[in-house]
């Protein structure tokens, strides 16, 4: 009798061992299964963080980019270029105006009141990469030039800053803010920048003291 309890006793102690093994090492594969999980948070967590620092680097870069039909604009925009850096890149039509001021007139005039659109010899293939764009027009019947038109048509400028500025021959700036900003609605348009374009390399002064007070 007393055999059978001794031995009734170790059959307890072995199952009860048996357990704790057991419990021991689901324990460890729980805690395997955590720590692997914690890793993958936080390597997703350490992606996240990289991704948002390449975003905010991107979001940083500058880019002047500025149509000109005469040298006006373009000495304008070097001018920029040469105060703040950045990229900078001009817009060019697929089919340039004419180099007879009539004719160029005159087709200007008409894409303007029709609101055609010309075709770009650009791309602009890496346009997601800037965060503040300086935008330059020549001003033409009262607002930007078509080749602007068609290059803010054309892309996806939500959430940048476009910084416009303008050469013109008659009146100032004439309606070139507002269509800007309705070609780009999600995007902010910042104050302006206008010089008559035979008076752009007296207005250095001018110009520096507007990019102190947008910067």
């Amino acid at each position: 009798m007393r055999k059978k309890f001794i031995l009734y006793v170790l059959c307890i102690i072995c199952f009860l061992l048996m357990i704790s093994f057991a419990l021991i090492a689901y324990a460890k594969t729980c805690s395997t299964a955590i720590n692997a999980k914690n890793y993958k948070a936080e390597m997703q967590m350490l992606n996240d963080f990289i991704d948002k620092e390449q975003q905010v680097r991107k979001a940083d870069k500058t880019l002047i980019v500025y149509y000109s039909y005469t040298d006006d604009t373009r000495k304008l925009a070097n001018m920029i270029h040469e105060k703040i850096g950045g990229d900078i890149l001009e817009i060019q039509p697929l089919e340039l105006y004419p180099d007879d001021y009539n004719a160029a007139y005159a087709q200007g005039r008409k894409e303007v009141e029709e609101r055609i659109k010309p075709q770009l010899n650009n791309n602009f293939k890496d346009i997601s990469e800037y965060g503040t764009i300086y935008l330059g027009s020549p001003i033409w019947f009262g607002t930007i030039a078509p080749p602007v038109a068609s290059f803010l048509y054309g892309q996806s400028l939500a959430g940048k800053t476009i910084i416009p500025f303008c050469t013109y021959d008659g009146l100032g700036a004439g309606q070139s803010i507002e269509e800007i900003a309705h070609l780009s609605p999600n995007a902010r348009v910042t104050e302006g920048f206008a010089v008559k374009r035979t008076e752009v390399e007296k207005s250095r002064e001018a110009l520096a003291k507007w990019l102190k007070r947008i910067d």
